[in-house]
């Protein structure tokens, strides 16, 4: 197996153990931590992240730019764009604390009237740690980005399996340590520590690359800042998409529907978060792409390739939780949590085909015209917070997600596409359709055995286990028989063998 296939197959694993880990512990938190508290801690994650935007996506930018050096031979360079990240690494830390000294000052004002006393306390005590957090994540993804940029996937993403191991083997023993939504603050600090040591230590030792500022490259530093402000954007619709809604539910409705709304974001961020395994590792091959002056044709093959792998797996997870999710959410966290079945539903279907194309993310890196891309989602983002703030003064808690999916129709199924046709010469139509051909219709046939058993009043746990395989083994074998291309087939031959090899 080649470093890049590692490298995907490590973040897959670290996607699905993850996923599977917040699956299984997120019952236990809710049972040691009790309602309150765990939307307490839902809420200040939520509020404090916020601040993550301020990284301006050190580590993506680290790679591109380490890619383009390693591609140009110029280990120097390399090195002294290292150096440089590091010193605007510093200021943006600095800037982080200072912001987040306001922010935990601000609790008392924002949550003043749906917290009491102690909880308000504790609340800043969470928010300091997850600033801490913040800090700790901006430099490991510094360095992790060196390691992408060297093309050393498997060590990339297996060290981010390995925080992911230390994350929840901490959070298992510290909660029951009666800490609360401490325990989570103190091993997600911990992780991101253990994760920041392995990788500078990698990075200098193996790779040789180390902070050297031979000089400050100015032209360097304002190529470097527009294409880091357009991940600021992008970090800032991100946020916006993902926290505002918590945020607002928090302030008009309290804590308790704060936690039922994070049951039903948890499904939708293991949903989202699946596609991007095979995205990560294809950044060097996309700046490869662009130097050679590809034409639309290549760059949408490039795009098709990548994207049918992704909807091959997110088309399972959404049709698969539509089958079995409210018997699975019966048994996970209980009846109290039921509505965050169609929260889940509602946030998953418009984002499916926006996440299946979500190479163009990479393309456009590559191109250094992410700015556009941010610009039109941070409109979306702003509509988002809009159409919000009325739905949930006048639906409640299912009015959150209906904006956010509006909004995702408009900006990024839509508005975005456009751009990808202006700029990199997409060819959009085509793109969607051999991507979703005989895959999407190999899903929705697959459902139908499964749902014969809801006439047949099974038990949960019974009727989730039955229709998970029916549906399972259903859509592997359509799949096989018509959905997938021969190369597609190969590599599943291949990764088999290989397997069995082992």
């Amino acid at each position: 197996m080649n470093d890049k296939k590692a490298g995907v197959f490590f973040s897959y694993i670290s996607l699905l153990s993850s996923s599977i880990l917040s699956i299984l512990l997120t019952p236990l938190m809710l049972s040691e931590m009790g309602d309150v508290e765990y939307g307490l801690y839902q809420t200040i994650s939520s509020f404090i992240g916020v601040l993550t935007i301020l990284d301006f996506g050190s580590g993506v930018a680290t790679t591109k730019y380490i890619a383009e050096f390693n591609l140009k031979q110029d280990k120097n360079g390399g090195n002294n764009y290292l150096a440089m990240a590091m010193v605007i690494n510093g200021i943006i830390s600095t800037v982080i604390v200072v912001v987040g000294a306001f922010f935990v000052f601000s609790i008392d004002s924002v949550y003043g009237k749906s917290f009491t006393s102690n909880q308000l306390v504790r609340a800043k005590v969470l928010a300091w740690m997850y600033i801490v957090n913040i800090v700790l994540t901006i430099y490991a993804n510094l360095f992790q980005g060196v390691i992408i940029g060297f093309k050393r996937f498997a060590l990339g993403n297996g060290i981010g399996f390995v925080k992911i191991l230390i994350r929840y083997g901490l959070i298992l023993l510290l909660l029951n340590c009666n800490l609360g939504a401490i325990a989570i603050s103190l091993a997600d600090i911990f992780a991101s520590l253990v994760f920041l040591v392995i990788a500078t230590v990698y990075t200098v030792r193996r790779l040789g690359a180390y902070p050297k500022l031979s000089k400050w490259d100015n032209k360097l530093f304002w190529a470097s800042l527009t294409f880091s402000a357009a991940l600021f954007l992008q970090s800032i619709v991100n946020q916006i998409n993902n926290s505002v809604d918590k945020i607002l539910l928090g302030s008009f409705l309290g804590g308790t529907a704060v936690a039922v709304y994070a049951v039903a974001m948890n499904i939708y961020m293991i949903y989202g978060s699946l596609s991007g395994a095979i995205r990560k590792v294809l950044l060097p091959d996309a700046i490869q792409l662009v130097s050679d002056k590809a034409d639309g044709k290549r760059i949408t093959d490039f795009v098709i390739t990548g994207g049918r792998y992704q909807f091959i797996f997110v088309v399972y997870i959404l049709c698969g939780f539509v089958l079995v999710g409210k018997e699975f959410l019966l048994l996970w966290v209980g009846e109290n949590y039921g509505i965050a079945y169609y929260i889940a539903i509602i946030l998953m279907i418009p984002t499916l085909f926006q996440l299946s194309q979500n190479v163009t993310e990479t393309v456009l890196d590559a191109m250094g015209k992410r700015m556009g891309r941010s610009v039109i989602l941070i409109v979306g983002a702003v509509v988002n917070v809009a159409i919000t703030i009325v739905l949930v003064n006048k639906y409640g808690v299912i009015g959150a997600p209906i904006g956010t999916a509006i909004s995702c129709v408009v900006a990024s199924l839509i508005a975005l596409n456009i751009y990808h046709k202006r700029v990199m010469n997409l060819s959009v139509l085509r793109m969607f359709y051999e991507i979703c051909h005989k895959t999407l219709p190999c899903a929705l046939l697959s459902m139908v055995p499964a749902l014969i058993f809801n006439f047949l009043n099974l038990p949960s746990f019974f009727a989730l286990v039955t229709k998970g395989i029916v549906f399972t083994v259903t859509y592997a074998l359509l799949l096989w028989l018509i959905g997938l291309r021969p190369s597609e087939k190969q590599l599943v031959i291949n990764l088999l063998n290989r397997g069995r090899n082992l």
